[in-house]
């Protein structure tokens, strides 16, 4: 009974969004497609001006990688990030591409972030799949 629930409800969960912001629009007298179009414009200008960055930051891995500093970052942390079941390449490539420069607490929160999610992935299975 639980999956026949679930599977209805993921099968119209999209279409019953789309229609509810739709009818929300219309309500607050929004001009839905005047602001669909002005934010797909705005969206595309934004991914317009990160490619520069994009590119940067690719070019700066590749780099990473290339000289080797990648291995010896990733062999120095591994013991760490073992422990908690990440991939060695996770940490040095997630901190790069965000802009992290101070990494005393952020690791530390990182983790803790990712163990909130688990356990909450957890529990919630545990509730909705018994």
């Amino acid at each position: 009974m639980l999956a026949l629930v679930l599977g209805v409800v993921s099968h119209w969960a999209i279409p019953v969004l789309i229609c509810f912001f739709l009818l929300l629009g219309w309500v607050r007298r929004v001009p839905v497609y005047e602001a669909f179009i002005q934010g797909g414009a705005e969206g595309f200008m934004t991914s317009i001006r990160i490619i520069p960055f994009l590119v940067a930051m690719f070019v700066a891995i590749k780099v990473f990688r290339v000289s080797g500093a990648m291995e010896l970052l990733a062999h120095a942390c591994s013991p760490l990030l073992r422990l908690f079941g990440v991939p060695a390449d996770v940490l040095p490539l997630y901190f790069g591409s965000v802009g992290v420069r101070r990494f005393r607490h952020a690791v530390i929160l990182g983790l803790l972030a990712d163990l909130s999610g688990l356990i909450a992935s957890i529990w919630i299975c545990n509730h909705l799949f018994r």
